[in-house]
């Protein structure tokens, strides 16, 4: 079993590396200063003051919920909200994260960001089903640039990579 999980990881380490082949990188704007002041880069963002978010119960669980026992089942919320990214597609104005939340209020919350370069959370949903079975809460959020928040007819990820930091810090913020 340890060679076919070898080989299979190493396949898909291969096929990962050669999507972000193709993934082009966003042209630098401005001057880069944020490296030269990183205080004044970060007092800059939003992160200080994050947008406000709604939450919609999703009624209807996933499938794997029913393998939990009824007292530690989660509750499964979907977040969403605006976005400041940069652009003005879909994407880059909305902001969308689902949550598996334990009901013990002590319970570990891990956050599972997705991948780059792969065109849909299975990864991540796998993850989150593993991780809130062993009683932790999971939220999986979907990147600027990514699934949901993509650009329209582009691949997935395209736009998220860029060599200025002020274009990262609004991608990532």
């Amino acid at each position: 079993m340890g060679i076919i999980n070898s080989r299979l990881s190493r396949a898909v380490d291969g096929a990962v590396l050669w999507r972000l082949g193709l993934i082009s990188v966003a042209p630098p704007s401005g001057d880069g200063d944020g490296l030269l002041d990183p205080e004044a880069f970060w007092s800059a963002s939003r992160v200080a003051t994050p947008a406000p978010l709604s939450a919609k119960l999703v009624r209807t669980p996933p499938p794997w919920a029913r393998l939990v026992a009824r007292s530690e089942r989660p509750t499964f919320i979907d977040l969403f909200g605006p976005s400041q990214g940069p652009g003005d597609h879909w994407g880059a104005t909305n902001l969308r994260a689902h949550l598996a939340l334990n009901p013990r209020p002590d319970a570990p919350f891990v956050l599972l960001l997705h991948g780059y370069a792969v065109p849909a959370p299975w990864y991540e949903e796998r993850q989150m089903q593993l991780l809130a079975r062993r009683g932790f809460s999971v939220g999986r959020l979907d990147m600027p640039f990514h699934l949901s928040r993509r650009l329209p007819r582009h691949a997935p990820g395209s736009g998220f990579f860029s060599s200025d930091p002020a274009r990262t810090l609004a991608v990532l913020a």
